[in-house]
């Protein structure tokens, strides 16, 4: 059976322009490599702008490029995980296995320096602004409400018009945590332009080391999911980015016991 999205290129390819056939071409010819990409990473591989990635997208139908890898996506995976081998058992083993896998290349990508960073600024500022956009705010709220239990000021909202509020209200003494795992939502890059005018000390938590993201973002905490599960289909695999703010918190509650025992310690001296 024909993939839905490649029969909507087909469908389409006949109006496309110059630069768009390009996308449209590598395309069909690497549906699988292309539903794993990003915007950037396709534009790279096409010779074309994002910008014609998004155009073509919206041209074949789809709401964005986005929409489009999920349909790509959705025939294989579920072919390999469910239709190849249809015992639940081991489509639920090579599940966990891959999401074992994922939690492995995180710890090796990630960067030691821009963690150290990263909780000296949550200690130190006066107010930790988190954003994200669609099924990522559940993490934004996950650890404003972590945080806060640990005594550090923060705040999320999953409003997109309440988020640009509030990014206009930080100052420098602030900091601000980017979560965005594509790395290409239009919300988050807005936000972290705003960052970059106004001096905000910013870090952005993605699973894209190459987009626009990480190109404004000095310092960038990656989360890695490279296995191509059922549940990436849905875009609710978060796993690697929930396993780099669990490892924050878990960095600052043990900083705080460390400062309590040591305020203990004191006034049993004196």
């Amino acid at each position: 059976m024909t993939n839905p999205a490649i029969r909507a290129i087909k469908q389409i390819y006949s109006t496309l322009y110059g630069q768009e056939a390009k996308v449209a071409d590598y395309v069909l010819r690497h549906p699988d490599i292309a539903a794993k990409m990003t915007v950037t990473e396709l534009a790279e591989r096409s010779h074309v702008s994002e910008a014609t990635v998004m155009r073509f997208s919206k041209k074949a139908g789809f709401k964005g490029f986005y929409h489009l890898k999920i349909s790509l996506a959705r025939q294989s995976v579920l072919k390999q995980t469910i239709t190849d081998d249809p015992n639940l058992s081991t489509v639920v083993r090579d599940l966990f296995k891959e999401k074992v896998a994922d939690l492995g290349w995180t710890q090796q990508v990630i960067d030691i320096s821009v963690l150290q960073e990263t909780l000296n600024q949550l200690k130190k500022s006066q107010m930790v602004y988190l954003f994200a956009a669609g099924n990522t705010n559940n993490l934004a709220a996950y650890a404003s409400y972590l945080f806060n239990q640990l005594g550090v000021k923060a705040i999320s909202t999953p409003l997109p018009e309440a988020q640009l509020n509030l990014a206009y209200q930080m100052r420098p003494t602030d900091f601000c945590l980017l979560l965005s795992d594509s790395g290409g939502t239009k919300l988050i890059l807005d936000i972290a332009e705003i960052c970059n005018q106004n001096r905000i000390p910013m870090v952005a938590l993605t699973s894209q080391d190459k987009s626009p993201l990480t190109q404004l973002a000095r310092r960038v905490l990656l989360g890695v999911h490279r296995a191509p599960s059922a549940l990436e289909i849905a875009a609710s695999t978060r796993l690697p980015l929930i396993a780099i703010l669990d490892l924050l918190v878990t960095l600052l509650a043990q900083t705080t016991a460390d400062i309590m025992f040591s305020m203990v310690q004191n006034v049993k001296e004196i």
